[in-house]
């Protein structure tokens, strides 16, 4: 009876890697418009947002839901199953960004991870608004003078982290914040371009 829910949590955990993985921002340009948005750009980010760019917005719209979706629908059905407080939930929460930052299906080659991220947190809700403080980490990124974007992304998945593990909650949630802003600040962080000119000079 105890191992049921390491079971639905590991079968989960597997549906939503498999979910992630699908690159819907890459693939459904391609599809429809014989776009590849992985060549067209200039950071090769089969994400949203260069769907958005060079699809153009209804199609972005639609590439957008996708990716939202495929986070939030195998973590919102796992809560039927498996309570938010259990342990190996954090699994089942960074599995679909991990799906998408690393997909089999593009030789672990994938996107950044954004999208997917919003779509995980939006599952928890209502129990868990900590997707709005996501969103509000990214608004008040516009506030600050960072280029590239990739910066902004990662200032503000840096404070959503902090932010996750200083708030009222279970410690797996707060894990699963933790790993996905982790995660997503990592295959950000090339292309931001960020360097440490006092850590520089000491090497050189």
């Amino acid at each position: 009876m105890h191992l049921k829910p390491a079971l639905d949590a590991l079968v989960f955990t597997g549906a939503g890697f498999a979910s992630g993985s699908i690159l819907y921002s890459a693939y459904l340009p391609r599809l429809i418009k014989g776009i590849d948005v992985t060549k067209a750009s200039e950071d090769k980010n089969p994400g949203a947002f260069n769907a958005f760019h060079y699809a153009g917005v209804p199609l972005g719209i639609l590439c957008l839901v996708c990716e939202l979706a495929k986070g939030c629908v195998p973590v919102w059905l796992a809560m039927r199953l498996v309570d938010p407080a259990y342990p190996l939930f954090t699994a089942v929460m960074l599995a679909p960004v991990a799906g998408h930052a690393f997909s089999p299906l593009r030789r672990f080659q994938g996107g950044k991870g954004i999208a997917v991220s919003f779509g995980v947190l939006l599952a928890l809700i209502p129990k868990r608004l900590i997707v709005f403080v996501l969103a509000g980490m990214y608004l008040l990124s516009l506030l600050l003078p960072l280029h590239p974007n990739e910066k902004r992304t990662i200032a503000a998945f840096s404070a959503f982290a902090v932010t996750a593990m200083l708030i009222q909650g279970p410690f797996s949630v707060k894990l699963g914040c933790l790993l996905i802003a982790v995660l997503v600040n990592y295959k950000n962080w090339r292309d931001a371009h960020i360097t440490f000119p006092l850590w520089n000079r000491d090497r050189g």
